[in-house]
Formats: C-alpha cells, sequence, structure tokens
C-alpha cells in the first residue's frame, strides 16, 4: 500500500503512521464508494440468504412427505410376496 496517495504508510523503524501529506488524514478517500459497494453486496447476500432459506424450507417439507426406509422395504417385500403367491396360483389354476 506504500505509494499510493492518500493511504497510510509505515516508515521503516517507526511504528507509528505517516499521514498522507496535504492534510487530507489518514482516511481513503475512495473509503465512501467502498462502503456503498460493500453495502449493495451485503443487502444482496441477505436476499441470497432469504432466498436459500425458502428453498432449504421447501426441500425439508418434501423430505418430510418421503416415505421412510422401512416402510419402502415393507413395500418391496409385501409387492414381491403377492407377485410370488400369483404366480403359484397361476401356475396351479393352468395345472403344471
Amino acid at each position: 500500500m506504500s505509494g499510493r496517495r492518500g493511504h497510510l504508510s509505515l516508515v521503516a523503524g517507526r511504528r507509528e503512521p505517516v499521514l498522507a501529506p496535504g492534510g487530507s488524514g489518514p482516511h481513503d478517500p475512495d473509503m465512501e464508494a467502498r462502503l456503498v459497494r460493500l453495502e449493495a453486496d451485503f443487502q444482496a447476500m441477505r436476499a441470497d440468504l432469504s432466498a436459500t432459506r425458502a428453498d432449504t424450507a421447501y426441500i425439508r417439507g418434501r423430505l418430510e412427505s418421503l416415505p421412510s426406509t422401512w416402510s419402502m422395504i415393507t413395500a418391496i417385500i409385501a409387492g414381491n410376496l403377492s407377485l410370488g403367491a400369483l404366480l403359484i396360483g397361476a401356475a396351479k389354476l393352468l395345472g403344471h
């Protein structure tokens, strides 16, 4: 940062900052523009966070309505047993 006008710089061997010449003080003249940009970026981040929260709530609602693992396993086993019984009954009915 040394070498740029209007910024603090340290002189070798000294711990105190050296102020920019011209009485402008240690303040960055671009600080106001940077602050405005940061505030706008922060507002955009808040909007994105709100959208993310809404999406998360929607996904959570969808996940809660899904059947559990055990209910799916039970349905698959029951379906396979029913299909097996139907095939055995058909085989006996047709005489094979």
